[in-house]
């Protein structure tokens, strides 16, 4: 997985993570930053095809529990998430 992500980086014009040990918190980042950018995208999207603005995103299970996760998340869309 640290080869993926680091290929993507490095296409996009970002500098590679070091893949040692101690930088899974880094690499844990960018997946959940990437999660959050796509899922921005798709509730962009949703919104087009639905003519209207969404007002939360309603977050369920276990991914709740991680503030940084939830964080991300909800400045993502500028929608509050709950």
């Amino acid at each position: 997985m640290p080869q993926r992500i680091n290929k993507e980086l490095t296409r996009l014009g970002f500098e590679s993570i070091p893949d040692v040990a101690g930088n899974e918190p880094i690499f844990a980042r960018v997946i959940f930053e990437s999660l959050s950018v796509r899922y921005a995208a798709a509730l962009a999207s949703l919104e087009k095809m639905l003519g209207a603005q969404l007002t939360a995103i309603h977050m369920l299970g276990g991914q709740i529990a991680t503030s940084c996760w939830s964080s991300l998340l909800s400045s993502a869309p500028d929608c509050p998430s709950r």
